[in-house]
């Protein structure tokens, strides 16, 4: 449940814009062993439809360099990617966000609940 919590608070956010990059991240707080995380993806979205990847609207993703549970979303999503720019005074980091529509998203799984971000990609057809 706390993989699950903390993946829920790095990388889900219904409101994110790709303007509120260094705000989210500051109030969440993200970071990778202890610095400013280069690259955090989050998803537009509330925690339900993201729960049901792995519940009943996802497939299994049977790629041998992935080295987790790894399932794939069938619903597309809007995501949010911010991209660390600059560390700022008072361990602030300034990042820029792109916003990507039409995504298909994959992420590992854990005790029923999606506890890793692994990727997107562009939805096809």
């Amino acid at each position: 449940k706390e993989r699950y919590e903390k993946f829920k608070a790095q990388h889900i956010n219904n409101h994110i814009s790709k303007d509120k990059c260094s705000l989210t991240i500051h109030k969440n707080p993200i970071f990778s062993h202890g610095n400013c995380k280069e690259t955090n993806t989050f998803i537009v979205s509330k925690p339900g439809p993201v729960m049901s990847i792995w519940e009943d609207e996802g497939i299994p993703v049977s790629n041998p360099k992935y080295k987790r549970n790894l399932t794939q979303s069938t619903k597309t999503f809007t995501i949010v990617v911010c991209e660390f720019q600059r560390k700022l005074s008072k361990g602030w980091c300034d990042y820029t966000g792109k916003r990507k529509v039409n995504r298909i998203v994959i992420v590992g799984c854990a005790g029923g609940l999606p506890v890793h971000y692994e990727v997107e990609k562009v939805a096809i057809g």
